[in-house]
């Protein structure tokens, strides 16, 4: 990056000031200790990777990052943890960019990997027999309390045979 810098084996290196910069940086110049300290770590890793396959953080390209998304996906980490990891090499080469260290930054239009969900996890609807165990414990009294603890179970067309104190509620069939 330029003369500042402490360097490691293969010339990657982190400004000595880092710290101080991710503070006035991230979070409009009020990053939490533990926001700062999310970051040096999360590109301390990154560096580390980039170290490990000989890269140099001037000399990124977006495939490089698409490269280093595709080892955490590998990895099996959480699609919440891989975003996290690209927000904070995305932001560190935005601030590089912004001070004029690199012309480009590589992690712009990287994206983390799409959510993985199983289509039936997202099942949040009761099955027929779990509404009828429902209705068979609400309350049947008048007041408003009891009332009101049997409305929400109605406009959702869950009614006892024969509906609410005689009056004929919604049919599953």
């Amino acid at each position: 990056m330029t003369a500042n810098l402490a360097k490691n084996k293969n010339n990657l290196s982190l400004p000595k000031n880092f710290a101080k910069i991710l503070k006035e940086e991230i979070a409009n110049g009020d990053a939490s200790p533990d926001t700062v300290k999310t970051y040096r770590q999360q590109f301390k890793l990154f560096v580390a990777w980039c170290d490990l396959h000989s890269l140099k953080l001037t000399q990124l390209k977006e495939s490089h990052i698409k490269e280093y998304r595709s080892y955490l996906v590998e990895r099996r980490l959480k699609v919440a943890t891989i975003s996290l990891k690209l927000t904070v090499i995305r932001r560190i080469f935005e601030i590089a960019v912004d001070r004029g260290i690199i012309k480009f930054n590589p992690a712009l239009r990287v994206k983390p990997p799409s959510e993985r969900r199983d289509p039936a996890a997202a099942n949040n609807y009761l099955e027929l027999e779990e509404a009828q165990q429902l209705v068979d414990v609400l309350p049947t009294g008048s007041s408003v309390k009891e009332l009101r603890g049997r409305a929400t179970p109605a406009a959702f067309g869950c009614s006892p045979p024969g509906g609410f104190n005689g009056r004929p509620g919604l049919s599953p069939n």
